[in-house]
């Protein structure tokens, strides 16, 4: 009796091999998604890819375009702890966890309400149903009166961490917001808060579609959400930096204000609160003397940023080395 043939095979039409070259291929894709998105140890134990952060709401001097680039060279120091004095919005922070630094190895400081917030995010304080009611509100109004709403209502509210952010997320040129004993104020000259308008794009205008008080409540509500979840346990302290005492081996960034712009509501000594700490690196609009290196930034677009007849600042970053390993 002979035996049986073999049964034959064709890797070119065998329907098990394309379900397995399929799977395969899935799981490359995935390893190099992966590979390019940030990875972070959630509270409970797992690894999750993580996109970015963004800070909550737009501010006049926040780092948010550059905020990576900062966050990297502080990293690279290979410190165990970070400071963030001048934190504004909180763009290099949110930029260092969305490396994959613990939040709890993470001092933010700033003097103004933007201390008020992160104060009350690290410690678990913050009210974001608080926020989200306010955000809704704006939502279920025509929006050429949200202005006069924020102005009238928002404006005149108890003083809160949520109230600022929408003062913020509603200011004329996301001017900086402070708070003064007769209120709510801009600018260094202390003006008196000033909601933008709805705007509509003239004719000819290059500018296609409308622009709201509040640009996006729910862009704004989601990062804020977000925000508030990886940023739990971080050291926020509202203070005058020349009160901060820095603790040793840990990297700085300093983000005073700028010389010739909008203040803050307060000053900062930056050399005062730096002293002889390195590593150290500090954003002026110009380079510092004594720095071992100094960074010119990128134009936000060609022509747009460093033209002066369009009387924008320069962006520098200088820094002071230290030993890798501080």
């Amino acid at each position: 009796m002979k035996p049986a043939p073999a049964p034959s095979w064709d890797p070119k039409t065998d329907p098990d091999l394309d379900a397995l070259c399929v799977i395969i291929g899935l799981c490359f894709y995935w390893l190099i998604m992966l590979g390019c998105m940030p990875i972070r140890l959630t509270p409970n134990g797992s690894d999750i890819p993580m996109k970015p952060l963004r800070p909550i709401t737009g501010y006049q001097g926040g780092k948010r375009r550059y905020a990576r680039l900062i966050a990297e060279r502080l990293t690279a120091f290979g410190c165990g702890r970070y400071y963030d004095i001048g934190a504004g919005s909180g763009a290099v922070t949110l930029a260092l966890i969305s490396l994959g630094v613990s939040p709890k190895q993470i001092t933010m400081v700033d003097a103004g309400p933007w201390g008020w917030v992160w104060e009350t995010i690290g410690k678990g304080e913050f009210d974001t149903m608080y926020l989200e009611d306010l955000l809704q509100k704006a939502k279920a109004m025509p929006p050429q009166n949200v202005k006069a709403w924020v102005e009238s209502v928002i404006l005149h509210e108890a003083p809160s961490p949520e109230i600022f952010l929408i003062l913020q997320a509603a200011s004329f040129g996301s001017a900086p917001v402070w708070l003064s004993r007769d209120g709510w104020k801009v600018g260094e000259t202390g003006w008196r808060y000033c909601a933008r308008g709805y705007w509509e794009p003239p004719p000819g205008s290059r500018e296609k579609n409308p622009r709201g008080t509040i640009f996006s409540p729910d862009g704004m509500l989601e990062a804020a959400k977000r925000v508030e979840e990886a940023c739990i346990g971080l050291d926020g302290r509202q203070c005058r930096a020349e009160t901060l005492r820095i603790e040793g081996g840990a990297a700085v960034y300093i983000d005073p204000p700028y010389e010739g712009t909008w203040g803050y509501g307060t000053r900062m000594d930056w050399r005062a609160v730096a002293g002889t700490h390195t590593p150290l690196i500090v954003s002026e609009g110009c380079a510092l003397q004594g720095a071992d290196e100094a960074i010119e930034l990128a134009p936000r677009k060609e022509g747009a940023f460093k033209g002066k007849s369009r009387g924008r600042p320069e962006e520098w970053l200088s820094i002071w080395n230290a030993p890798v390993g501080c």
